[in-house]
């Protein structure tokens, strides 16, 4: 890490190090220097560690990029069967102002702004303490404007830019190209507020073998139990198997993310369906692309959707190890469980619009029998 740092000080002249949360979209590209002198100015340390250990570089502003980015904000994979429009028998969740200050607490310094520029530190300064009488007046407004989206009521014509986002694209160490969208604050906001409200319960119900919301330390608590594992003698006989999606949040079909929160979170089906049934706009500076599948990048409330909709085919699995970490699996057990899991998973991945990356599979223990892939099938 160390070496990585020196590196990038050194070459601040000749390149150019982004910004992996997004934080950067002006319009002007700002020298790397300077970049890390405005994140510690802003008191986002994290941020400027973060440019200092970079490996990705803003890309060109040219017709290929955004044809990548196009690819990576696919149409449909086929006809969508959306659940029905929300009734007035479904109650909505609704935060209180105290929610809405918490919210607001948990944007980082730093964070960006989305299409109409107004960023979360905005909204700190504006209702701090220092604002007095006015600010505590803006944050009872900011609470019934949340409450307002979380009950489904926007206007259906401003939906699409509401829920939109700023578009910039990051070029990958291998040569790939990574969008980062950033939304609208109060979309983040009242995602977030929602994501407390239905935390405990969810997570309760995606334990143990989805760790990716609402789990603290969870990414640890998978490792942890893979390498517990893989470490037990009993478990000589046994293989594990590392599974990725391929560009997972983007690909998940739409009927299927609001079918599950219809049917296991109602509370938040009225926001979510205004935010995912229509196509929202990502602006890719003066260039249109359409977001019609998948979880948006940056949605607070990404994690939690993307776990409901394939909760009920993981947990259907024989593999005795089964953890997920959001698009991230870990699947381990006998041979012959495991790839009858494997061939399980690929076909109904394929309903949901996901593919199992075959490029990607991954056997972590050299002494274990060996997971390949071809044109014939999948074989242990």
């Amino acid at each position: 890490m160390t070496a990585k740092v020196k590196a990038n000080v050194t070459s601040f002249d000749s390149n150019l190090y982004a910004d992996n949360a997004g934080l950067e979209l002006d319009r002007k590209v700002r020298s790397p220097k300077k970049m890390i002198e405005s994140k510690v100015f802003e008191g986002d340390l994290r941020g400027a560690v973060r440019l200092l250990l970079s490996e990705d570089s803003y890309a060109r502003q040219e017709p290929s990029t955004l044809a990548a980015l196009r690819l990576k904000h696919p149409a449909p994979s086929r006809p969508l069967d959306f659940p029905p429009e929300p009734g007035i028998s479904l109650t909505p969740v609704s935060v209180t102002i105290e929610e809405v200050v918490s919210g607001l607490n948990s944007f980082y310094s730093g964070s960006a702004g989305g299409l109409d520029g107004l960023r979360p530190a905005h909204l700190k300064e504006l209702t701090s303490v220092s604002a007095g009488e006015n600010g505590q007046k803006l944050l009872g407004c900011l609470a019934k404007l949340t409450n307002f989206l979380l009950s489904g009521q926007v206007n259906p014509l401003v939906c699409p830019y509401l829920y939109g986002a700023s578009l910039c694209a990051l070029t990958k160490k291998d040569g790939g190209i990574r969008p980062i969208a950033v939304g609208s604050v109060f979309r983040r906001l009242t995602a977030k507020a929602a994501c407390r409200a239905v935390k405990e319960e969810m997570a309760g119900y995606l334990q143990p073998h989805q760790l990716g919301f609402g789990t603290r330390l969870g990414c640890e608590a998978a490792i942890h139990a893979t390498r517990s594992y893989v470490m037990d003698p009993s478990n000589s006989d046994s293989i594990v198997l590392k599974l990725d999606i391929c560009n997972a949040f983007n690909t998940l079909e739409r009927d299927v993310l609001l079918s599950e929160v219809k049917e296991k979170v109602p509370s938040l089906y009225p926001f979510l369906h205004q935010v995912y049934k229509p196509s929202s706009k990502l602006f890719f500076n003066d260039d249109l692309i359409y977001s019609q599948v998948g979880a948006q990048q940056g949605d607070p409330l990404g994690p939690l959707i993307f776990s409901l909709a394939i909760h009920k085919i993981i947990v259907e699995l024989k593999s005795t190890l089964n953890i997920w970490y959001l698009d991230d699996g870990t699947i381990g057990g006998k041979p012959e469980d495991v790839l009858q899991d494997l061939e399980t998973l690929i076909p109904r991945f394929k309903d949901l619009g996901l593919v199992v990356n075959p490029s990607k599979y991954y056997v972590p223990a050299k002494d274990l029998p060996h997971v390949e892939v071809s044109s014939g099938g999948i074989f242990v």
